[in-house]
């Protein structure tokens, strides 16, 4: 990039979590030779991405009307927030990371940004909410989809659902997340054990996963599946690493299940992949997912997984012939709980070499720097 364009990301919200995560390895990795900037509504349980994108000097405009819930008071303010922001900073790219910021293309079509992204992590409408709400979800990811120039997907199940959708399959790419594969501890259970400040034996059979706790995570029915394993003496301990709205909910399943200090909860880890190999086994018990980046670390640390089979996870855990993890039905603690048995058992680690350039960070950045250069007809 030598024309110093004009990059403008809009997340819903500057919490952290795959969209957000998403958003600022682009923006850190265009900001040499790009002017970028981002816009996020107000964080709900943290400023971990405000903090991140400060922390490497990139401008952070906070949208304090956005939200994630339909307001049309609200909605009106962000979109008019969002024009005068770019009004002010005349970018020349708009890349959007939510179909609730289609308000960021309508803005963008307003000002006559020459180029708008859409980002799909995963479309909303195949979240677990009623059907009106999915209906409601399904039309404004439609509507952000059109005002924009190019659509990215991140699965091939996201991909076929755009190419059902009218007038949009034409401009809509395949790009999968990518990362650097994960630094490795010399001794990650060590470390593990350091940072919960509790002994780990190493005959411990720990089940692990990082997540935010939100409904579309599944955590819920990990704990009850895992209050099983334990009580038959399957394994010992269930670590949750994150954060989120359901933090309170989680400890009260916890306690009523009797598993304090079986179940031990630790808050948002910025280097938490760095942990992965202490688990036995990594779980993501997933409701509703696009292409999670916590289990390309996962499989890049060679750990045994068992998923649920939504999203893009199936794309993740099955190559060829290779099968990096098990799947499991979504929200079903009877399967999730056999699988987690069996791979305790006998899931060895896997062998992630092809895996890493397959979903190499480099590869989708230059994918999407891509789009940001095609002439629009």
């Amino acid at each position: 990039m030598n024309d110093k364009q004009r990059i403008l990301f809009v997340v819903t919200k500057g919490d952290w979590g795959g969209a957000q995560k998403y958003a600022y390895d682009l923006s850190t990795s265009f900001k040499q030779s790009a002017n970028v900037s981002v816009a996020t509504g107000i964080p709900t349980t943290g400023q971990r991405l405000v903090n991140r994108l400060e922390q490497e000097n990139i401008p952070v405009n906070i949208l304090t009307h956005a939200g994630r819930d339909v307001s049309i008071k609200n909605d009106l303010r962000t979109l008019i927030d969002l024009i005068a922001l770019m009004r002010r900073i005349h970018p020349d790219v708009v890349h959007i990371n939510s179909s609730k910021m289609g308000l960021a293309a309508l803005g963008a079509k307003v000002c006559g940004v020459r180029r708008i992204i859409f980002t799909v992590h995963g479309w909303p409408f195949f979240e677990n909410r009623g059907y009106l709400a999915r209906k409601s979800m399904w039309f404004f990811s439609w509507l952000t989809a059109l005002f924009s120039h190019a659509i990215i997907v991140i699965s091939k199940n996201d991909h076929e659902s755009a190419m059902r959708m009218p007038f949009i399959s034409r401009k809509t790419h395949l790009i999968y997340n990518g990362i650097d594969a994960p630094a490795r501890l010399d001794n990650p259970r060590e470390a593990l054990a350091a940072l919960l400040g509790i002994p780990l034996k190493p005959s411990t059979r720990i089940i692990g996963t990082i997540a935010e706790f939100t409904p579309n995570k599944g955590l819920s029915f990990l704990i009850e599946a895992f209050a099983h394993l334990q009580k038959d003496g399957q394994a010992d301990l269930l670590i949750l690493i994150g954060g989120g709205e359901l933090h309170h909910a989680l400890e009260r399943q916890i306690r009523a299940c009797g598993l304090v200090g079986k179940v031990l909860v630790h808050p948002f880890l910025p280097d938490a992949a760095h942990y992965l190999r202490a688990f036995d086994i990594f779980a993501l018990p997933s409701v509703k997912e696009g292409l999670p980046y916590v289990l390309l670390e996962a499989v890049m640390s060679g750990v045994s997984i068992v998923a649920s089979d939504v999203g893009g996870i199936r794309e993740l855990l099955s190559h060829g012939d290779t099968t990096y993890g098990t799947l499991v039905p979504a929200q079903d603690p009877d399967a999730l709980k056999t699988a987690l048995a069996h791979a305790l058992r006998n899931a060895p680690p896997t062998n992630p070499t092809l895996f890493i350039h397959r979903f190499s960070k480099q590869t989708m950045l230059n994918k999407t720097y891509a789009l940001y250069k095609e002439r629009v007809l």
